[in-house]
């Protein structure tokens, strides 16, 4: 298994909202839009508070651990150059249909990032973890990402530093990121290699 505990009892609000987006995605049924994205995500096992010091309480989510997968941060650090094109552009395609198959339900990740994006190294099937900023029923326009992770400031869209609430573009700007970072281009001016 995989345990995430809340650092302080400020961010249990952040763990409890990826406890109940990954709850919503277990529970899909077969033939549900959740159900086509439930393979890519963490199955959540349990939830529950625990009391530390002082009586502070924090949250803590239990998830199914899935060995053998590898995050895109190590992969583009393994091949700084890309991989070949034929395996970037499969494990591109896969983030990009999670993608959209999350926000055909109303959720945004809001951080689709390198550290958050797992891959199978076999299947090349890409695995999304790190929920915990995302958003359900983004559809209506309601929220904001509040937190930006600043090793990843290239890969937010303009719209999160304009304070707008994010839909499933931000999330196919940051899958687009990922990608370009895999053909071993540059996330600063979105220039991809010539060969």
């Amino acid at each position: 298994v995989t345990v995430k505990i809340a650092s302080q009892p400020t961010d249990n609000t952040w763990i409890e909202k990826e406890a109940k987006i990954l709850t919503q995605f277990k529970d899909a049924k077969s033939g549900s839009s959740l159900f086509a994205i439930k393979k890519t995500v963490p199955e959540i096992l349990d939830t529950f508070l625990i009391s530390g010091v002082g009586g502070k309480r924090f949250l803590v989510t239990v998830t199914r651990h899935r060995a053998g997968l590898v995050s895109v941060a190590d992969v583009i650090k393994a091949y700084p150059d890309g991989l070949d094109p034929i395996d970037a552009g499969w494990i591109g395609r896969r983030i990009i249909a999670q993608t959209l198959a999350a926000s055909m339900v109303g959720v945004t990740h809001c951080a689709i990032l390198p550290d958050h994006v797992l891959v199978d190294p076999i299947t090349r099937d890409p695995y999304h973890i790190g929920w915990t900023h995302s958003l359900l029923d983004s559809k209506n326009g309601s929220g904001r990402i509040t937190h930006v992770i600043d090793r990843y400031k290239e890969y937010y869209p303009p719209e999160v530093f304009d304070k707008k609430p994010p839909s499933h573009c931000t999330d196919l700007y940051m899958a687009g990121k990922n990608l370009i970072k895999l053909f071993g281009g540059d996330t600063k001016t979105n220039v991809l290699p010539k060969s």
